[in-house]
């Protein structure tokens, strides 16, 4: 094997450019890195990014896939930390709802929350209408793990959820919870009040109803919740 090494001149002569041979044996790595250093300099932008995709690819995913794993690793790191005092899903919420669902989870935990560095009210908003089967599976895994608490969603959905016994009764809340939402529950359905509830823009249906989760490992978070929902009690 050879490294064929070319000078060339600025300006092109009669007798074209000279060539110097190099066998690779008469080379030291220093002088390899350096004749290769230099032919990577004199290749342009265009050539040079698909010759060191094409002869360093190894090398350049190496510092690639060591971020990746420490980016994942600190994410991990950090989840581990969370602690989650309430956790909510909102179906069918519109196309550009990410503000509101921030706000949500600021005012819940700040409803809920003691003030802990790694506290959090987890808002997600996987569930649609039309997609039962999907519903079904999301709805499965809550009751199994425990990892849901207050789901809000259309009459119809809520009144559905309430009659295959997914939602607790409502007569499994204190006292003083049952006292001040018995306004709100209507044949064994809560509905939110529109006014607290639109400040969000997260949903268009109307009415919204919500229900708490049967395995909800936060009732006492999830009563607040509701309470301020509806209306019945305000933020810290």
């Amino acid at each position: 094997m050879r490294i064929e090494y070319k000078e060339e001149n600025d300006q092109e002569n009669q007798n074209g450019s000279e060539q110097e041979i190099i066998h690779e044996s008469d080379l030291t790595k220093q002088e390899k890195r350096w004749m290769e250093w230099e032919k990577i300099k004199g290749l342009g932008w265009k050539k040079r990014l698909p010759y060191l995709w094409t002869y360093y690819k190894v090398w350049l995913l190496v510092p690639i896939l060591m971020i990746v794993v420490i980016s994942t690793g600190v994410q991990i790191y950090h989840n581990s930390l969370e602690e989650p005092l309430l956790h909510v899903n909102v179906s069918d919420t519109v196309l550009e709802s990410e503000e509101g669902i921030q706000q949500l989870s600021a005012d819940l935990l700040q409803l809920c929350g003691t003030g802990g560095k790694y506290e959090t009210v987890p808002v997600t908003t996987n569930i649609l209408s039309g997609d039962d089967y999907t519903a079904s599976i999301k709805i499965s895994i809550w009751l199994s793990t425990g990892e849901m608490d207050i789901v809000i969603c259309d009459e119809e959905k809520c009144r559905n959820f309430q009659e295959q016994g997914i939602f607790m009764d409502w007569t499994e809340l204190s006292e003083s919870a049952q006292e001040a939402l018995q306004e709100h529950i209507k044949d064994g359905v809560l509905y939110l009040e529109e006014e607290n509830w639109n400040q969000y823009g997260l949903t268009i249906y109307t009415p919204v109803c919500a229900g708490i989760l049967n395995t909800s490992p936060h009732t006492e978070a999830a009563e607040k919740a509701l309470l301020y929902l509806c209306g019945e009690s305000g933020k810290q």
